[in-house]
Order: structure tokens, then C-alpha cells, then sequence
């Protein structure tokens, strides 16, 4: 996996931002610094916790790592066409990617709550 510049990173946690928050109401101005901290949250922590699976499983950081940045990536491609395509097509599709940034955020909660129970556990005599 290539890595990304600082630049594109920001970018698309700017993108995940947007498609976490639902995309309500995007123009392509910025919304209220209230709103985007209040959407950027939940990416942040996704991010946060990622980044905590690497100091227990690698090998775990690298699949969802690359998930993320490719649901990010195509958020980001998306959201630079968002406003040349019809209403009910943006309906369906902020909720596909909402949907989908909201599964690999859970998937890598529940990846970095395992490794630290099974770690728990280890020379306890189990």
C-alpha cells in the first residue's frame, strides 16, 4: 500500500467528514466549525482507534486501514461530483456511504476491543 501525503490525508478526512455527517444541506461551502466538530468526531475516534490496533496487531491495521482509506477515497471522488447529479441519486448514495463508513468504524471498534481482551488474558494462566 502507497502512502499518502499529509495534503490528501486531510482531504479525505475532510470527505469522511462530509459523508459521516450525512452530507445534509452540502454546498460545497463550509458549514459551521460546531457542526463539522460535532461530525468530525466520530471519524476522529474511528481514525484514534485504528491507530491504537497497529501497537497490538499489525497485520489487523493494514486490512482496515486499507478499507478505510478506500472508503475515503471513494467518498472523496463522490463528493467532488455530489452536486451535478439528481436529488434521489444523492439520497441513496450519502446513505451507502454513511452506511458503509459507519460498518468499518464499528468493525475496527470491535477489532481493537478483542485484541486488547485476548490480550488481557495472556500469562494469566488461561
Amino acid at each position: 500500500m502507497t502512502r499518502l501525503t499529509a495534503d490528501l490525508r486531510r482531504l479525505m478526512f475532510a470527505c469522511g467528514v462530509l459523508v459521516l455527517a450525512g452530507c445534509a444541506g452540502y454546498t460545497g461551502a463550509p458549514s459551521p466549525a460546531s457542526t463539522q466538530a460535532g461530525a468530525a468526531r466520530p471519524l476522529q475516534v474511528c481514525q484514534d482507534e485504528l491507530a491504537v490496533i497497529k501497537q497490538y496487531d499489525a497485520a489487523r491495521y493494514e486490512q482496515h486501514n486499507g478499507r478505510l482509506t478506500v472508503l475515503l477515497n471513494n467518498s472523496a471522488r463522490y463528493l467532488l461530483t455530489r452536486d451535478q447529479v439528481s436529488n434521489d441519486i444523492t439520497s441513496v448514495v450519502d446513505g451507502v456511504f454513511q452506511s458503509r463508513l459507519a460498518q468499518e468504524c464499528q468493525d475496527i471498534h470491535i477489532t481493537l476491543y478483542k485484541s486488547i481482551l485476548s490480550q488481557s488474558g495472556e500469562g494469566a494462566g488461561q
